[in-house]
């Protein structure tokens, strides 16, 4: 119940049934959250670098096994699916290559929001980020 108060979880969810039922926000509101949106990425990535620079590099095992999950497992899950279910590219490769991108910066944020893991947060983001080069070039080279 706790986590269920917190905007994290309920925001996307009433964003979605606006959505679904055709609610449209009025302009002013609309332009304001827009602003928000397009800076939250370059805000969490600046925070997740301060982060990084404030923690050591760790490779451990929950580290790496949270990259090959997010670079490797979920990407290929994905393709295979999508295959299963009789896609092909153009959509295929979109997808893919979008579940191959690397790990998000609000996985740091969420472990210093909570205190817990931020080193392996961090370090999984940043070996995400490196490692994504690899393993998107793959994923395109696999797809074609």
């Amino acid at each position: 119940m706790k986590s269920l108060k917190q905007p994290i979880v309920w925001l996307p969810s009433a964003g979605v049934l606006m959505v679904l039922l055709g609610v449209d926000l009025p302009q002013v509101v609309d332009q304001s959250l827009s602003l928000l949106g397009h800076s939250s990425s370059g805000v969490a990535l600046f925070a997740s670098g301060i982060i990084l620079a404030g923690y050591k590099v760790k490779l451990s095992v929950p580290v790496l096994s949270l990259v090959f999950i997010k670079n490797v497992l979920q990407p290929a899950l994905v393709c295979l699916g999508m295959l299963a279910l009789g896609f092909e590219n153009p959509i295929l490769g979109q997808t893919v290559v979008t579940t191959a991108l690397p790990a998000v910066a609000l996985v740091v944020m969420l472990a210093v929001q909570f205190r817990t893991a931020i080193p392996e947060a961090a370090s999984a983001l940043l070996i995400s980020t490196f490692g994504s080069l690899l393993t998107i070039s793959l994923f395109i080279w696999i797809i074609g």
